[in-house]
């Protein structure tokens, strides 16, 4: 178990000076506990941040609370020259940095919704802060 801050604060400590600069993250809201794997969620954003900045001067990741989900939405805004190189084979490594952030979120039993809104590039993950823990059946 962890919480939204203490998620986000994990993220700073594991971002470098420079990416931390280019990274604002925002918890709008309140706090809450989550029954999550904090460290998998930590490395799965991470690294879609680190493929963004790749391409972008800087990610913004939004978090919020909204009854029983806990939102981590990471926008970018890729200017021309930034749009012009993702059309390029680098796309690829952001197009495998979001398919693992895919992969990761659902095996902690969240969403990930990929979509592009104007200029901006936007990643909205979902997450339930209570997991249901299975009990173990006792043999008779």
């Amino acid at each position: 178990p962890c919480s939204v801050s203490e998620v986000i604060t994990s993220l700073r400590a594991v971002l470098d000076l420079e990416d931390r600069r280019r990274c604002h993250l925002i918890l709008d809201g309140d706090d809450a506990a989550m029954s999550t794997d904090g460290r998998l969620l930590v490395d799965a954003l991470e690294r879609a941040i680190l493929a963004r900045l790749g391409h972008v001067s800087a990610v913004m990741v939004h978090v919020h609370v909204d009854g029983d989900q806990a939102h981590f939405n990471l926008v970018d805004t890729p200017d021309e020259t930034e749009l012009a190189a993702l059309l390029t084979e680098e796309e690829a490594c952001t197009s495998l940095a979001e398919d693992l952030l895919v992969r990761d979120v659902e095996r902690l039993g969240g969403a990930v919704a990929l979509r592009v809104a104007g200029a901006h590039r936007c990643a909205l993950i979902s997450l339930p802060l209570n997991i249901p823990v299975p009990t173990p059946e006792v043999a008779a």
